[in-house]
């Protein structure tokens, strides 16, 4: 792979961005999220999320993205107490969650979640638009507890799990809310490959050198994406999609 150089238009709009931290090795982007203490998915979070999205369609010369954590979290999804109290802003992170899983889904370039700890609800969701999951084995838990906390998951949701989980694996992921350590993250095909925490981000790059050919046509790849995923996407997008709301205080 050639290396891109990285212009100062890249220097100043990755700087502005206050929840996320993008940065380059050869031509693939890491994208960290670095937000509140567990990378919860927030409202600001996530128009970060999009941004860099932004900023990474525009390097010529990059071929994947790394989306990966910080400390313990690779993010331990939305705010589940302040969800209850507040349904305006539940509808507002919902519309931009929705947007964000659309966008990922569908990215132009490869796409490489490495799992470097906890992911949670929409934090798991998050990992599942990505083509790719790599998955600490030290440390974390992939869970989606929807059925502990009262929140039945909207079509939207229910299309991405399942275009991205194998039918076997629906039933302890949403009915069940088990919590996957990675290796049994892979046993259940959530994730590609279960690794040391040292191993994580060489495990991830190696994955996006091995798809680089791929990057370099951003049509074709995109393009093949779109059409797998066209159903959810479309669920995704429509501003009339059903949002996130809980069903019952427990």
């Amino acid at each position: 792979m050639s290396q891109f150089v990285i212009s100062q238009t890249f220097v100043s709009a990755a700087k502005s961005l206050t929840q996320v931290v993008l940065s380059k090795t050869k031509n693939i982007l890491i994208l960290r999220l670095d937000s509140n203490e567990e990378n919860r998915v927030t409202a600001e979070l996530c128009e970060d999320i999009l941004a860099a999205l932004d900023i990474v369609e525009s390097v010529p010369n990059a071929c994947a993205l790394i989306t990966v954590g910080t400390g313990k979290f690779f993010s331990n999804g939305i705010f589940v107490e302040k969800s209850r109290e507040n349904a305006k802003e539940l509808a507002r992170v919902s519309d931009l969650l929705y947007q964000v899983l659309a966008r990922i889904l569908v990215f132009p370039l490869p796409t490489i979640a490495a799992i470097n700890g906890h992911a949670f609800g929409a934090g798991a969701m998050l990992s599942f638009a990505h083509d790719f999951r790599v998955m600490n084995n030290e440390a974390g838990w992939l869970c989606v507890p929807v059925s502990d906390i009262g929140l039945i998951l909207p079509s939207p949701l229910i299309s991405l799990v399942q275009a991205k989980v194998p039918t076997r694996s629906q039933r302890p992921l949403i009915l069940q809310g088990t919590r996957f350590g990675a290796d049994l993250a892979k046993k259940y095909k959530l994730v590609d490959f279960a690794v040391p925490q040292f191993q994580l981000l060489a495990k991830a790059t190696e994955i996006a050198v091995s798809m680089s050919s791929k990057g370099k046509d951003r049509v074709t790849y995109g393009g093949l994406k779109t059409q797998l995923y066209k159903d959810t996407v479309a669920l995704l997008s429509a501003a009339s999609s059903e949002k996130l709301s809980f069903q019952a205080k427990l």
